[in-house]
């Protein structure tokens, strides 16, 4: 449970977009204040597909505490599982395809 003060600045005023639910301190240990890199939700979507959501949900939390845009991470991650679904339509496909003319 956050204590009051972590939902406060260090100047006392509330912190924008706080949510009782998440512990701000948790997101600013260790930062330097700096925007979340997008790395870890590039590689973990593109090698295991929709478990990238974990990076994608952290980070944009992080992102929107520390006053950054959280919507870039969603939209790496949805346009990184949008390719993934359709070129795997298009392998599937291409496979039947080769099954149907050997079988013709």
């Amino acid at each position: 449970m956050p204590s009051p003060q972590a939902a406060f600045t260090s100047q006392g005023r509330p912190l924008q977009g706080y949510n009782k639910s998440v512990n701000p301190t948790l997101y600013r240990l260790n930062s330097n204040g700096e925007q979340p890199s997008y790395i870890p939700t590039i590689l973990i979507t593109l090698f295991f597909g929709i478990f990238g959501l974990i990076p994608a949900a952290r980070h944009s939390q992080m992102a929107k505490l520390r006053g950054y845009p959280k919507n870039g991470y969603w939209g790496i991650f949805g346009g990184i599982l949008g390719c993934q679904i359709v070129l795997a339509g298009l392998l599937i496909m291409y496979i039947l395809m080769r099954l149907l003319r050997q079988m013709s």
